[in-house]
C-alpha cells in the first residue's frame, strides 16, 4: 500500500501548476501517489496534467465536468490508495521534506492526523505571512 496519497484539485491553475506538480514529485519522501483532479478547466492544465502523467507513473489524473472545490476533493479521496491523505492546492507549492517530516511525527506520535505551518504570499502586496499552529 502506498503510504501517502497527494490529492490535487485543478481549476484554471495553468500559471502555477508546473510549480506545484514540481514541489511534490521532488520530495525527499518517495513513497506517495498524487491524484489530480481536472475540475473541468478551460485552460490548458489539462494537458499539463496530461504530460505530467507521462513522466511520472505516481500521477493519476481524473476528468470530471466542473464541480467545484468540495466534490472534486471528494473525487481524489474515493481514488486514494494511501495510508494517509495530504491536500495541496494546485496554486501552492510545498517544501522538499514536507511529506518526510508529516509521516515521520504521524509514526512518531502514532497519530491519526498531523498539520503543519504554511507561509501565505500576497501578490498584490508583496507581503508574507505566516501561520503557526
Amino acid at each position: 500500500m502506498t503510504k501517502i496519497s497527494v490529492l490535487i484539485p485543478v481549476y484554471n491553475v495553468e500559471d502555477y501548476l508546473d510549480i506545484c506538480l514540481n514541489s511534490v514529485l521532488m520530495q525527499s519522501f518517495k513513497d506517495f501517489e498524487v491524484i489530480c483532479v481536472n475540475d473541468g478547466t478551460k485552460d490548458s492544465c489539462g494537458k499539463i496534467l496530461e504530460n505530467y502523467s507521462k513522466f511520472d507513473k505516481r500521477i493519476k489524473v481524473i476528468t470530471q465536468e466542473n464541480k467545484g472545490l468540495s466534490a472534486t476533493r471528494n473525487t481524489a479521496m474515493e481514488n486514494a490508495q494511501g495510508e494517509y491523505i495530504t491536500f495541496v492546492d494546485s496554486d501552492d507549492y510545498i517544501s522538499p521534506v514536507m511529506l518526510e517530516k508529516l509521516y515521520k511525527n504521524i509514526k512518531k506520535y502514532k497519530s491519526d492526523f498531523v498539520f503543519c505551518n504554511q507561509c501565505i504570499f500576497n501578490s498584490l502586496t508583496n507581503e508574507t505571512q505566516i501561520w503557526d499552529f
